[in-house]
């Protein structure tokens, strides 16, 4: 019997280091926003509107069959290059 499974790998933006979203540190509130804002404002300024989003979220499917969604079970990296 064919079965096919999907694989759906989201890439999401982080900051550096562990973050916790729903904690609010006394930096967080002390930080300046309006600055912080302008400076990823202007660096966006020279790329191309198509590029940007990318940069935070970026989601990829895959369609396996039977047998690659096994492999991808025992080693979820194989065959993945990180160059």
């Amino acid at each position: 019997m064919w079965r096919a499974y999907t694989l759906e790998v989201p890439q999401v933006h982080r900051e550096d280091g562990p973050y916790d979203a729903l904690e609010i540190t006394r930096e967080d509130l002390e930080r300046d926003l309006p600055y912080e804002i302008r400076q990823v404002l202007e660096g966006c300024g020279d790329r191309e509107p198509e590029e940007l989003p990318q940069e935070v979220y970026a989601n990829f499917r895959f369609d396996l069959c039977t047998d690659c969604h096994r492999r991808s079970l025992k080693d979820p990296m194989a065959g993945v290059s990180l160059s």
